[in-house]
């Protein structure tokens, strides 16, 4: 088996389809004095924005960033559409929300000429789909989902697997935050 993990780095913002790098731009979730950005563009971040902080922070640190509020219909329905998009590659297919999908790409790699020919099929259509992803395969979902997290853009075979996995920040699992501090 080969897992593919896709992860939609952006997607609350790509999701709103505001690309505009150049001004400082968040996305915002919550209500009143508990609203939080979810995603800040590079402009933003380049100023001292930062995913998690609070939106009246975010605004002293920089007056002029536009904000948007967080849209998780479209977030999901983006979701939805790169599975449907990833079918054609695999039939087993996973969503794991907020922004991740999976798919066993194994049986697939004969039909598609090996892994170096599906990959650069798969990114060229994705970078067409002009959402930022990152991308990795592995022999199990959670070890591409780890690749997936450091943008290693790799399939690893599962003789190699643990060194690299070993190698990996444990952040990078998807694991809750509570449980990667008691691991540590």
């Amino acid at each position: 088996m080969l897992w593919a993990c896709l992860r939609l780095t952006r997607l609350a913002l790509d999701a709103l389809h505001s690309g505009n790098e150049r001004h400082p731009h968040a996305v915002v979730d919550g209500t009143g004095p508990r609203r939080r950005v979810v995603f800040a563009n590079d402009a933003a971040t380049k100023i001292g924005v930062s995913n998690g902080q609070p939106l009246a922070s975010a605004q002293l640190l920089c007056p002029r960033l536009a904000i948007t509020s967080r849209d998780e219909a479209a977030e999901r329905q983006a979701l939805e559409t790169f599975a449907t998009w990833i079918y054609r590659y695999s039939a087993d297919v996973s969503l794991a929300a907020p922004d991740t999908l999976f798919a066993e790409i194994g049986a697939s790699l004969n039909l598609f000429d090996g892994w170096p020919a599906l990959e650069r099929r798969m990114r060229g259509e994705l970078d067409h789909l002009g959402f930022n992803y990152s991308f990795a395969a592995a022999p199990t979902a959670a070890a591409a989902r780890v690749f997936a997290a450091c943008n290693a853009g790799i399939a690893i075979p599962a003789a190699a697997l643990q060194p690299v996995l070993d190698a990996a920040p444990l952040v990078a699992s998807g694991l809750a935050p509570e449980t990667v501090s008691a691991l540590h």
